[in-house]
C-alpha cells in the first residue's frame, strides 16, 4: 500500500517504538489523516493502536491555548463537563448537558472532603412474560419471550414450585389465547403466591421479587448484541398495552421506561398518542395505550452496556445510568492518585467505570491522560493514578491506599456487613489529609446510610450533605406531578416512590405542589457584617439574610416583623433558632389563588427574610442575640416573637428582662400570647406545643403554605421542610433528625389568627400602593356577590 503524499505534513520516518519522538495535537491530526489514506506507522501515539487511547508517557508538546485550557479545566469542573465531556447516544456522542444540581453537585464534590449525598428515586422498566427479546447465544441469534428466559434459567438452577409450574405453562397458552382470561388466572396465583410477601407498587424497594444470574447470553441493543449479567421476576404491577402504527406492541408496567424521538426518557404511562419513540425500526408513531387494570409480575433484564438500553418487542427500553464525570476529572487533573470505585453490586461498579472511560476516550487528544494499563475493573494512567472497581465485600478496599473513595447505591449494600465494610474501607481514605469520600444512594430505610446523611445534616461529622429532589429534574413540572398523582392515586404514594423518604411508612407534611414551590423559593441566605453585632462580644455567624434583603429597612416604621423562636441548651445538640419575618401582602401573582376571603387580612403573609440558628450558644449569648435583633436593630415597636414555651421559654423571657441592664428596653408585650389549654380561659406567653395539638399546627402551616400565606426561602429550611412528616408511630417529626427551622416556621403561622397580625396588617394596609387596594377590594367584592372565588375546604369544616 503506497504512502500519502508528504504534503500532509506528517514525518513518516519515525522510527518503530521511538519513545523521544515529540508529538503535538497538529501531528495527530496528520498522522489520523494518514491513517485513513492507508499508511502504516512504525510508531504511533495511540494505546495499544485504539485511535481513542493515548499511549503513556510519549512526549507531547503542548501550545500555550492547550495549556490555558488544561489550567482552565483543572480548576472548574463545571467548564470541563460541560466543554469536553460527551455521552454515547443513539444519535452517536453528545456534548453533555448538565442541569442545575448537577453542577452545584459537581462543585460541592471538587470543593468538599466528604460528601453524602441522597437522591429520589427512579422507576426502570417491567415487561409481561410475553414481550420478546432478539437474543444472541451459542453463535446464533434466537427469538424468545422474557418469561421463557427466565423459567428456563431457573429451571436450570432448581426444580419449579406447583404454583411456578402453573403459571409458565398459563404463560405459554398466553402468547395463542384469551389474554384477558389467561391473565386474570395468572393474577389469582400469585395473590395465592404472594400472600406472605409485603407488596406495595408504589414502593420501588419491593420491585424486584428474585434475581437470578446468566452468562453467556447478549441481547439485541440499538448498538449490537450486548451481554445480559441478570433476569429479575418483580412484584405484580397493572399491565399496560402500547400499540405502534407500525403494528409493534408492547404490553409492560406504568413505569417501563422507553425514548422518545429526542432520546429523553418517558414512562409509558405519560405517552400520548401520536408520540413518536425509538424502535428497532427508527421513530414509531403511538397508536394507542390502555392500560388493562390487571396486576401481574413483570420482568426485566440487567444489561452490561454503557447506556443499558436494550429492545422489548423491537422498542428501546433503558436502565437508569450513573455518570461520573467526577472520577475523570479527578484522575485527569491529579498525580499519583487512587480512585476506588464500588457499589453493591459489580454490574453497577462497571457501569460507572465505563462511563468515566467515555469521557476521557472522547476527550481532544491534548487533555487526553496517557495509558499504562486498561482492564475493565482497573486502569493505570502515567500521572500516576489509577482507577479501580470492586463490589461491595466485607474485605474490599483492603490494602489498598486510597486518595478518592466513591461508593454508589451506599444504603443498598446489605445490612448483614455494612457495618463491618464501612469500618474497613474508611480507614483507608481518612489516613491521607488530601483524600475524598463521596458517598451516593437513594434513600432505603433507617440504616448505616441514612446515620451518615442525618449526621451530616445536623452539622456532627465532616460529610457535606448534598440532595436531589424530584422537582429538580428538568420535565418534572407541577403538571408532571399532577398526572403522577393520579396514576399512583395518593400524595402518599407519590412521596413514597418520589420522595427522598429514608421509610415508606412515613408520610410528608407538605403536599407534592407544595414541595415544588419552596424548591423553586429557596435560595443560599447570606451573611452579613452588623455593626450592632460586633459591640456584644458573642458570635453570630448563624445569622443569614435573604440575598436581595435590604437590611437597612428594618429600621423603617412602616415595616413590621415576627420573630419565630425555639429554644435549646446550647451544648452542641438540638439547635436554637430565630426565624425572622416580615409581614406583608403576598405578591400580586397569588392573588388569584386565595380562597374565599374573608377580608383584606387574607391578602397578607408572612415572608421569611432572615435566620439565625446555633447548638453552641447558651441561653444567656442566645438572649444578646435576640435582643440586639429585636430592640437595637429592628423597629422594635413593630416587633413580635412567638416564643415556643418549653422548659426553656421562661428563662429566654427572664434573660431579655435583665439582659445589657444600663439600657434595657425589653417589654414582654412584644411576646404573643396564646392559650396553653383548650379549656383555658386566659392567653398566657409563649405557644405551648404538645402532643395534642402539634397536628392541628402542622395541618395548619400546611394549609397556609399552598395559600402563600408563609413564603419560606432559606435553603436549610426548605431542606428540613422537605423531611418532615408523620413518622410510623404518629409523631410529626424530621425524618433527619433536624427540624428546629421548619417547626418555627410552623409556630409561625400560628400567628396569622391572632389580634396582634390583624393590627399590624391593618397599618399596613393604610399605606400600600392604591391599585394593591383596589384589586384587593375587588376580589372581596366579587366573593361577596358570590363570584369567581373557590371556598376552602379548611373554612367550610
Amino acid at each position: 500500500m503506497t504512502k500519502p503524499t508528504e504534503s500532509s505534513g506528517f514525518d513518516f520516518e519515525i522510527a518503530k517504538n521511538d519513545i523521544r519522538y515529540s508529538w503535538d495535537s497538529k501531528k495527530v491530526e496528520q498522522l489520523m489523516v494518514a491513517l485513513d489514506d492507508g499508511y502504516k506507522p512504525k510508531s504511533t501515539p495511540f494505546y495499544e493502536g485504539n485511535f481513542y487511547l493515548r499511549k503513556g508517557n510519549i512526549v507531547f508538546d503542548y501550545t500555550k491555548e492547550e495549556i490555558k485550557e488544561i489550567k482552565k479545566c483543572a480548576t472548574d469542573i463545571v467548564y470541563f463537563a460541560n466543554t469536553y465531556c460527551t455521552v454515547m447516544t443513539d444519535q452517536g456522542l453528545q456534548t453533555i448537558e448538565l442541569r442545575d444540581y448537577q453542577e452545584d453537585m459537581l462543585r460541592q464534590f471538587q470543593r468538599e472532603r466528604f460528601n453524602v449525598c441522597v437522591a429520589s428515586r427512579q422507576v426502570g422498566k417491567c415487561s409481561l412474560s410475553s414481550t420478546k427479546l432478539l437474543l444472541y447465544r451459542d453463535g446464533k441469534a434466537i427469538e424468545t419471550t422474557i418469561g421463557r428466559l427466565y423459567m428456563e434459567s431457573l429451571k436450570q438452577q432448581r426444580n419449579l414450585t406447583f404454583i411456578e409450574k402453573l403459571k409458565y405453562s398459563l404463560w405459554k397458552l398466553y402468547e395463542y389465547t384469551v389474554k384477558h382470561i389467561i391473565l386474570f388466572l395468572i393474577q389469582f396465583l400469585e395473590r395465592i403466591e404472594n400472600r406472605d410477601i409485603d407488596l406495595d407498587q408504589d414502593d420501588i424497594t419491593k420491585k424486584i421479587l428474585s434475581s437470578i444470574k446468566v452468562t453467556d447470553i447478549k441481547v439485541e441493543t440499538d448498538s449490537g448484541f450486548q451481554p445480559i449479567s441478570h433476569i429479575h421476576i418483580t412484584q405484580p404491577y397493572q399491565v399496560w398495552d402500547l400499540v405502534l402504527d407500525n403494528g409493534m406492541y408492547l404490553e409492560c408496567a406504568d413505569n417501563h421506561i422507553i425514548f422518545n424521538n429526542q432520546m429523553d426518557e418517558v414512562f409509558v404511562k405519560d405517552l400520548e398518542v401520536g408520540q413518536y419513540i425509538q424502535t428497532s425500526e427508527g421513530l414509531v408513531k403511538v397508536k394507542s395505550l390502555k392500560n388493562r387494570n390487571i396486576s401481574v409480575s413483570m420482568f426485566d433484564v440487567t444489561v452490561d452496556s454503557k447506556d443499558h438500553r436494550y429492545y422489548t418487542n423491537g422498542i428501546l427500553s433503558h436502565n437508569t445510568i450513573c455518570s461520573s464525570i467526577f472520577i475523570a476529572w479527578y484522575v485527569l487533573f491529579n498525580f499519583d492518585k487512587n480512585a476506588l470505585i464500588l457499589s453493591n453490586k459489580g454490574a453497577t461498579t462497571r457501569e460507572i467505570i465505563d462511563k468515566g472511560k467515555t469521557i476521557l476516550e472522547h476527550l481532544p487528544f491534548f487533555l487526553k491522560p496517557g495509558i499504562v494499563k486498561y482492564d475493565v475493573f482497573n486502569s493505570k494512567f502515567d500521572n500516576g493514578c489509577r482507577i479501580i472497581g470492586q463490589s461491595t465485600t466485607k474485605k474490599a478496599a483492603i490494602g489498598f491506599t486510597i486518595h478518592l473513595l466513591f461508593m454508589d447505591e451506599f444504603a443498598h449494600i446489605p445490612h448483614n456487613f455494612v457495618n463491618t465494610f464501612y469500618e474497613n474501607v474508611y480507614p483507608t481514605v481518612s489516613a491521607s489529609a488530601q483524600s475524598k469520600v463521596i458517598i451516593t444512594s437513594t434513600p432505603n430505610g433507617f440504616n448505616k446510610f441514612y446515620d451518615i446523611y442525618s449526621a451530616a445534616e445536623k452539622g456532627l461529622s465532616e460529610y457535606t450533605p448534598f440532595r436531589v429532589d424530584w422537582w429538580d429534574v428538568p420535565g418534572r413540572d407541577e403538571k408532571w406531578m399532577e398526572a403522577e398523582i393520579a396514576n399512583l392515586g395518593t400524595e402518599e404514594a407519590f412521596h413514597r416512590q418520589y420522595g427522598n423518604q429514608f421509610i415508606a411508612s412515613s408520610s410528608l407534611l407538605l403536599s407534592p405542589a407544595s414541595l415544588k414551590k419552596i424548591g423553586d423559593w429557596q435560595e443560599d441566605f447570606i451573611f452579613k457584617d452588623v455593626i450592632e453585632m460586633e459591640d456584644i462580644d458573642t458570635p453570630y455567624d448563624g445569622l443569614v439574610w435573604a440575598a436581595d434583603f435590604d437590611i437597612e429597612s428594618i429600621e423603617e416604621e412602616n415595616n413590621y416583623w415576627l420573630f419565630s423562636i425555639d429554644l435549646a441548651e446550647g451544648n452542641g445538640g438540638d439547635h436554637s433558632v430565630i426565624n425572622m419575618f416580615k409581614i406583608e401582602t403576598m405578591p400580586l401573582e397569588y392573588f388569584k389563588l386565595v380562597t374565599s376571603p374573608g377580608s383584606f387580612i387574607d391578602f397578607f403573609c408572612l415572608k421569611q427574610v432572615a435566620r439565625f440558628r446555633s447548638n453552641e450558644h447558651t441561653i444567656e449569648d442566645f438572649a444578646k442575640i435576640l435582643y440586639t435583633l429585636a430592640f437595637d436593630m429592628f423597629y422594635g415597636e413593630n416587633v413580635k416573637m412567638i416564643i415556643e414555651w418549653n422548659m426553656f421559654g421562661s428563662e429566654l423571657v427572664k434573660r431579655l428582662q435583665t439582659v445589657f441592664p444600663q439600657r434595657n428596653n425589653f417589654d414582654e408585650e412584644v411576646v404573643v400570647k396564646f392559650k396553653h389549654r383548650v379549656d383555658a380561659r386566659a392567653k398566657r406567653f409563649g405557644l405551648k406545643v404538645k402532643k395534642d395539638n402539634k397536628p392541628i399546627f402542622c395541618q395548619n402551616f400546611k394549609k397556609y403554605v399552598a395559600q402563600n400565606r408563609i413564603i419560606i426561602s432559606e435553603k436549610e429550611t426548605v431542606r428540613e421542610a422537605g423531611t418532615f412528616g408523620k413518622m410510623p408511630n404518629g409523631v410529626y417529626a424530621g425524618q433527619l433528625g433536624n427540624d428546629d427551622l421548619i417547626m418555627t416556621c410552623i409556630n409561625s403561622t400560628e400567628f396569622l389568627t391572632t389580634v396582634d397580625f390583624s393590627e399590624f396588617a391593618e397599618e399596613i394596609y393604610e399605606i400600600i400602593p392604591e391599585d394593591i387596594q383596589h384589586q384587593i377590594e375587588k376580589m372581596l367584592e366579587q366573593d361577596s356577590k358570590g363570584g369567581h372565588l373557590n371556598y376552602d375546604i379548611y373554612d367550610i369544616v
